[in-house]
């Protein structure tokens, strides 16, 4: 196989089956995400063995690559947000040094505990995120986490310097821009595309 970082590092999935930090607003049921996808999406052998087309790359991307699953982070029972996202934290920093994590959640929190993981593995981190919402909401106990505000939570630590949005239609309680935060819409960066 041609060298490359895929084929030397194994990629580890792991599944974080939590939905705790919805409102209840909103219906339970993200924390089915990671058997939905495996069912949907994952055919590990195909992929392994094939690879995943780039057009931007002669080689197919994860070809020769070790898969391996990790299985879902099992918590008990109605525990806490803090909980689950010290667990999370844990086994993730654990599976990091051995590969490259690849998360299937669970609700919008299950990232704050993956990027606290990856403080000790890196410096800086920049966020690309793809989401119909910002989730830089408000919270009456703005110390809580929840899907709504988990990016708000992410700017927030030291080694995230910058937060990319795609796909935002509907923007509220945006945060005061600040270094590694700024917000601007399509037609200013049309216009000045080196913002």
């Amino acid at each position: 196989p041609s060298p490359s970082v895929s084929s030397r590092v194994p990629v580890i999935i792991v599944g974080a089956r939590f939905d705790g930090a919805t409102s209840s607003v909103y219906p339970s049921g993200a924390s089915k995400g990671p058997s939905v996808v495996r069912a949907a999406a994952w055919d590990f052998p195909f992929i392994a063995r094939y690879g995943f087309p780039d057009v931007d790359r002669p080689e197919p991307l994860l070809r020769d690559a070790e898969l391996r699953d990790a299985g879902d982070l099992v918590v008990e029972p109605g525990c806490t947000w803090s909980e689950f996202a010290g667990a999370l934290r844990d086994r993730l920093a654990r599976l990091g040094a051995s590969g490259r994590c690849v998360l299937l959640g669970g609700d919008h929190s299950v990232t704050l505990p993956a990027l606290e993981a990856l403080a000790n593995q890196h410096e800086a981190i920049g966020l690309l995120h793809f989401d119909a919402h910002a989730d830089l909401g408000v919270e009456d106990q703005p110390a809580r986490v929840s899907h709504a505000n988990v990016m708000r939570h992410a700017i927030a630590l030291p080694h995230v310097v910058s937060l990319v949005q795609v796909g935002v239609r509907g923007i509220q309680a945006l945060p005061q821009p600040s270094p590694g935060y700024a917000h601007f819409s399509v037609a200013q960066a049309r216009r000045s595309p080196e913002a």
